[in-house]
Formats: structure tokens, sequence, C-alpha cells
């Protein structure tokens, strides 16, 4: 794929969008270790979505909102707690190919799990003795 000048959207080329995901896996894997899959495999899960939905970067348009494939794939594994409900909140706005959309129930069942997770651990601490 090549991007065309006259095109709205800037179609990504695959292979260095998955030299993007492997750097990901490599990032979270030496963050987290074993706990890094789960964000690794919402990354890879967000990346497919991503891509099989059209969800490309528009030229000329300057917006948080307003990534490539892999761009989301970082907020939403990097930045969980804020990318991935603003993934979830616009992503049929932002799609612009329809899919059967398994990838997308992949991204909210692993968001979920990680989102309680998450979730459970910072209740812990909360209630840890020594911590404020």
């Amino acid at each position: 794929m090549s991007n065309e000048d006259n095109s709205e959207y800037i179609v990504p080329i695959l292979w260095r969008q998955m030299i993007g995901l492997i750097v990901l896996g490599a990032i979270v894997f030496a963050m987290y270790h074993a706990k890094g899959l789960f964000f690794f495999l919402i990354g890879a899960a967000t990346f497919i979505d991503t891509w099989q939905s059209g969800i490309y970067k528009k030229r000329n348009i300057n917006s948080l909102l307003n990534m490539s494939p892999i761009g989301w794939t970082f907020v939403v594994s990097g930045l969980f707690i804020i990318g991935f409900p603003m993934y979830l909140i616009n992503r049929n706005k932002l799609k612009t190919k329809e899919n059967d959309n398994i990838f997308f129930y992949a991204v909210i069942i692993l968001g979920a799990l990680l989102m309680y997770s998450t979730l459970q651990h910072g209740l812990f601490l909360l209630h840890k003795p020594g911590h404020i």
C-alpha cells in the first residue's frame, strides 16, 4: 500500500506499522515482564481492529483522535486508563470500513480484564498499611 496524494486518508504502509507493533511488544515485556502480555495482546487486538475498520490518519486534520493504527495501539496499551475508554467511545465515529468486529470484541474483553486488574491492584495498594 502506498499513500496517494488525492486520498483523504493517509493509508499507512503495513510493514512499518508491524515494526511499531514489535517495538511495542519489546517495550511492554521489558517493563512488565509476564504481566506485559495482556498489554501487548490488547495492543495487538487494537491494531488489527483499527486496520480492519479503516481507522487511518486523515490529511490536514489536527486532532487528538486523528491517529494511524499503530498510534491507537500505543495509546490504548501505553496510556491504558485514558486510551482504552477513548478508543471505545470514538471507534464507531472513526471507522471507514465495515468488518465482523471480532477484534473489537477482543479489545473490549481484554480491556475489561485489564481495567478490573488495574482497579483491584489500586484498591489493594490503598488499603495496604503504610501507603497513603
